[in-house]
């Protein structure tokens, strides 16, 4: 395990990140010398046209993929030569996705989709329901978190989504998508809630942009 001290507020730190996929005889090289800087506090915007890099880039730093050379540091510690196991113990402590489609799973209760994340990192039953209830409550969900996805308005699902990244008190980076950021912007009610999560739970922000070429 790789283990580098960055002497600075720097959260996540791309140096030279390069990703090659082999395909037969063909190499494809996704990203190519990439090199970021994402510090404390900071709202970042990864833009560019399709097959830029993008979703590689955020496969680097959201710990789903290493890259073939170049080093990918998270508070410090270079995760490009992490196992898998330990890949994993870092995307469910430290790091949250909100996607475009709001990926809540259909047989569970808005609380319980909310809860499971806790669940594989060890967290009292009791303990992560209690959390997701008062995270559901902070967003006026308190008489709908029995009902599943399903029986949910598109903003009631909206608002579910991101609380399971909330919950998570070690989360520390946020990627989302630039659609799902302007969905939230345009209910006013839920938009300063949402905010006043981020700057007090979230240490960077992330957006992943599409621009046209």
């Amino acid at each position: 395990m790789g283990r580098m001290a960055i002497q600075s507020n720097s959260i996540i730190r791309l140096e030279d990140v390069w990703k090659i996929y082999k395909m037969g005889d063909v190499e494809v090289a996704a990203l190519q010398g990439m090199t970021l800087d994402i510090k404390r506090g900071e709202f970042v915007a990864i833009m560019g046209p399709s097959g830029s890099g993008k979703s590689t880039a955020v496969n680097m730093v959201g710990c789903l993929d290493v890259p073939t050379r170049g080093k990918v540091y998270l508070d410090g510690i270079d995760i490009a030569r992490l196992s898998e196991s330990d890949l994993a113990q870092i995307r469910g402590k430290k790091i949250g996705f909100i996607f475009q489609q709001f990926n809540l799973i259909g047989t569970l209760s808005a609380l319980e989709n909310v809860a499971l994340p806790m669940m594989f990192q060890g967290v009292a039953e009791e303990v992560r329901l209690k959390r997701a209830k008062k995270h559901l409550e902070l967003v006026n969900l308190a008489d709908r978190m029995d009902h599943r996805p399903n029986e949910l308005s598109g903003g009631q699902q909206q608002r579910v989504s991101p609380q399971a990244i909330w919950t998570q008190r070690q989360g520390q980076l946020s990627w989302i998508s630039l659609k799902s950021l302007i969905k939230m912007r345009r209910r006013p009610s839920s938009w300063s809630r949402t905010m006043r999560m981020w700057q007090s739970r979230l240490r960077a922000l992330c957006i992943l942009r599409m621009a046209r070429s």
